[in-house]
């Protein structure tokens, strides 16, 4: 279980460079695999970088019993159990990713650090 992401579960990523990455930080034997997945995009997604759902989220009955330090991937695990929900989309952020000087300026809109993830439930 990883408590400090998006929880129990499998992950993905929208590129094979953050894949990578990833899997350059993962201690341990990991691979790295390529697949097709469908859901149901109405029931079976926790999509964390939508607001509008958080907030209706972070508000329901269902994480009135934890706390802010409770780690994230709990809350989530918990939430996609009683939900019903099969996969979580969020982004993370990731600072010991250099940034780029292409498509960085002063404002800093664009970032290469934040990346797209994906878990896949079990069951």
């Amino acid at each position: 279980m990883d408590i400090y992401w998006e929880g129990d579960g499998m992950y993905f990523w929208d590129n094979f460079g953050n894949t990578r990455y990833w899997q350059m930080q993962k201690a341990g034997p990991t691979q790295i695999v390529e697949c097709s997945v469908e859901f149901d995009y109405e029931k079976d997604l926790l999509y964390l970088t939508d607001l509008e759902q958080e907030r209706v989220l972070a508000f329901s009955s269902y994480l009135a019993g934890f706390s802010e330090t409770t780690p994230v991937g709990i809350k989530i695990d918990y939430l996609c159990q009683k939900a019903k929900l099969k996969v979580v989309r969020g982004f993370g952020r990731y600072d010991k990713t250099p940034q780029t000087t292409a498509f960085h300026d002063k404002y800093g809109n664009l970032s290469n650090r934040i990346k797209v993830i994906y878990c896949i439930k079990p069951g």
